[in-house]
Parts: structure tokens; C-alpha cells; sequence
């Protein structure tokens, strides 16, 4: 089992939790919260991927597979953004793979609720559209042109570039071992590539860039301002 698992909503939760109103809140209320949500992170995830691109600059048409890609944002931007046109997604998360394709109005209506407002009218409404929008207008939560995948073994034949994101930490060293053994499987020339913080968390296995090359000397490593 990982170190941090991310299997159900609650384990999101636990690790994911936002202030919402970054312009500031009224002095008689809570700021609105919320956690993995495109609301939150959809724009950050857009300044990742044109990061991903200009640190490494892979054409267009090469293969890509996201392994623990969420619902699928960056790669999202990377098709929408940047004209990338053949990229896979995967992630073992029960509950994103079960709620990829709803949206997520449910979760902007209920934190809109818990500081005392209304999403459906006056201030509350406000803040709902706004919320909306931040996360690129209403719709699913993925958007990417292929759904995420459970299994790496179901992307696509063509594969050429594996990134990781953010994942490496969540698993132990032999767990990472295994990861590295799945990806070499779906053919040779693949190169790897990781995303991934320095610090956090006591629970995760972190590292610098230079001691994640130590454990895996031949991929790729950066924090999105470094490459080792």
C-alpha cells in the first residue's frame, strides 16, 4: 500500500484544503474552503504544464502518459493549451475514476453553505460563479479528451514520454521500483520523467532531486525549476 494513499475522497480531504477567497472575506464570517477541486487548482495546474513544456519541449506528437494525473488537469492543458495530441492519463484513485465525468457544484455549494451564505442568490451566488469560473466554466471535473485510466498497461502504443506527477513521494522504495519495472514493460525507448516536491509531510518519502536520481540514475527529475 503507498505511503499516502489517495484512493478515496476522504483521503483527499485530509491532504487537499483551501482558502477560497484570496481577495479577502467579510470580517463577520469564515473564508470559503475547499480541497481538490478544478476551482482550486485548474490554473495551477495550466502554469504546470507550460513549465513541463518549456523545460523540456517535447513535440506535439509524442506519446505522453500522466501516471498519478488526478482528474487529469495538466494534461488537460497540455491538449488545450499547448496542441498536444496524444496524451494518456492514469491514476488508481477509486474515487476519481468513479466521479471523473460529474461535476463538482455539489462541493462549491456545500463550503458556500458552511460560512452561512446561499449559492443561489446575493453574495452567495457571487462566490459560486466565480468559483466556477475560476475552474474553466461549468462541466466535469476531467476534460481531457480520454478519460483516466486505472491500469498504465491500457494507454496507448505509442507512448514515448512517462511523467509522474507529484507521485513518487506517495510510495515507498520498492513500490517505486515496481512503478519504474510497469513502465519499462509497455516498451523500450520510453523516457521517464518525474515531477515532484522536496519537502512536506513526515509521511511521505521525500528526497532532493539529486537523491531521487541516486535511487532511479537514469529518469529524469525536477521540482519545475530545477532538472537533474
Amino acid at each position: 500500500m503507498p505511503l499516502v494513499n489517495f484512493d478515496t475522497r476522504e483521503d483527499f480531504d485530509a491532504q487537499y484544503r483551501f482558502g477560497a477567497e484570496p481577495e479577502g472575506h467579510p470580517p463577520g464570517r469564515s473564508e470559503i474552503k475547499l480541497g481538490y477541486t478544478r476551482a482550486m487548482l485548474w490554473e495551477e495546474c495550466r502554469r504546470r504544464a507550460e513549465r513541463l513544456v518549456n523545460l523540456f519541449g517535447w513535440s506535439v506528437d509524442t506519446g505522453i502518459v500522466i501516471i498519478g494525473a488526478g482528474f487529469g488537469w495538466t494534461g488537460e492543458s497540455l491538449e488545450q493549451d499547448f496542441g498536444y495530441r496524444d496524451v494518456w492519463q492514469v491514476d488508481s484513485s477509486s474515487w476519481v475514476l468513479e466521479v471523473q465525468d460529474k461535476d463538482e457544484m455539489g462541493d462549491i455549494y456545500h463550503a458556500i453553505k458552511l460560512v452561512g451564505l446561499d449559492p443561489r442568490m446575493g453574495e452567495g451566488l457571487d462566490k459560486a460563479i466565480g468559483l466556477i469560473a475560476r475552474g474553466g466554466g461549468p462541466g466535469p471535473r476531467r476534460r481531457s479528451r480520454r478519460p483516466i485510466l486505472k491500469s498504465l498497461e491500457d494507454a496507448g502504443d505509442a507512448i514515448r514520454v512517462a511523467l509522474t506527477e507529484h507521485l513518487l513521494p506517495c510510495l515507498s522504495d520498492p513500490e517505486i521500483l515496481g512503478l519504474i519495472s510497469q513502465i519499462k514493460s509497455l516498451g523500450g525507448g520510453i523516457r521517464r520523467f518525474h515531477l515532484t516536491g522536496e519537502s512536506g509531510g513526515p509521511e511521505y518519502n521525500w528526497r532532493s532531486l539529486w537523491e531521487w536520481k541516486e535511487l532511479l540514475p537514469f529518469d529524469t527529475f525536477t521540482n519545475s525549476r530545477e532538472i537533474v
